[in-house]
């Protein structure tokens, strides 16, 4: 089988997109885990000293950046969708071989068994080449037959099953 459709993302998809990737890298389980002990021993820490609130201070300064930083990321992502406005419209070729996408900027095709990791939200498909490469799909636009096409490749190709992430069997309808 082989489906073409074009595709032009919305701010608000790219915002997603940069989102996702953040939590992905940034925000990851084990980056959470030590982020919330090593913030909230800073926190506890007047009770353990006696009164002496600089680590307290330290730990609502860092919990505070992290704050910032998330905000900060999500302006920076709409300031780079304005920059490259003339790159959000992709022309797509999704077959057996794999995801081909043409945009200003050239053509690449990526085979599924290249794919790095893969979720699906409610809304998009978030699709990895690597750690730091990957690309969307915004599903508003995708036929529920295309939908499952993309969901069985990424389930038969994929070489790590454990970087794939789908919404319930029952919502896909597989």
């Amino acid at each position: 089988m082989e489906y073409k459709f074009t595709q032009t993302w919305t701010k608000e998809d790219y915002v997603a997109f940069a989102m996702n990737h953040m939590y992905m890298s940034v925000f990851k389980l084990s980056n959470v885990i030590l982020f919330t002990v090593s913030i909230g021993y800073l926190i506890i820490t007047p009770l353990v000293t006696g009164g002496d609130y600089t680590f307290f201070y330290l730990g609502i300064g860092i919990f505070l950046f992290l704050l910032i930083f998330m905000l900060y990321a999500k302006v920076g992502a709409k300031k780079a969708y304005e920059k490259n406005i003339d790159l959000m419209t992709i022309n797509f070729l999704i077959n057996d071989e794999g995801i081909t996408y043409l945009n200003n900027n050239g053509e690449l095709l990526n085979q599924w068994n290249s794919f790095y990791s893969f979720k699906e939200t409610e809304d998009y498909f978030f699709m990895y080449f690597s750690k730091h490469k990957g690309m969307l799909l915004a599903k508003r636009e995708i036929s529920n037959e295309l939908q499952k096409f993309i969901i069985n490749n990424v389930l038969s190709h994929i070489v790590n099953k454990r970087k794939v992430k789908l919404l319930k069997e029952k919502d896909n309808n597989i």
